[in-house]
């Protein structure tokens, strides 16, 4: 007959007058995953695509539900302006439910056209060599180095040296 491995256990002489310890259940709620809420301005944008493309029949209307409470769980990162004007697009132009690919691709047409023919970042690495300038009093004078799309920073010491 074939002993149970628990009994293996309690006939080893080592762990002789040892009880058992079942393993720990302990569940440390800081490493738990909650959701994020949703900004109730998203769920508004969203909300608004989902009555302007609602389903013909009632059948339909949970799969519905569930479909924009996904969508607005993928596009709750955007800014809600351009999510704004990236659903104002898309229902004049298209007869269907966009998905969040559409509408991301949406804004990122919107971002691009604002930036294009600008120096958007230059002045974005500017104002980061600012930034470091005041945390290091001036010492070492951060700057912008390079030609247009290859641009970085260095300090003034590593740009004489280069």
């Amino acid at each position: 007959m074939a002993t149970a491995p628990q009994d293996e256990w309690m006939a080893n002489p080592i762990f002789e007058g040892r009880a058992l310890i079942p393993l720990s259940t302990f569940s440390d709620r800081q490493t738990e995953q909650r959701p994020r809420p949703v900004p109730p301005a998203v769920g508004k944008v969203i909300g608004e695509l989902g009555l302007r493309y609602r389903p013909a029949n009632n059948a339909d209307l949970e799969a519905h539900a569930e479909r924009l409470r996904l969508l607005t769980m993928d596009v709750m990162d955007v800014p809600v302006s351009l999510l704004e004007q990236a659903a104002k697009r898309w229902v004049r132009d298209n007869h269907f439910m966009p998905k969040a690919s559409e509408l991301l691709a949406l804004c990122k047409d919107d971002v691009r056209s604002r930036t294009a023919g600008t120096d958007h970042g230059f002045q974005q690495l500017q104002a980061h060599c600012d930034r470091l300038n005041e945390m290091n009093d001036g010492r070492d004078g951060w700057h912008v180095i390079g030609e247009e799309g290859h641009r970085t920073i260095a300090t003034r010491r590593e740009s004489r040296a280069a």
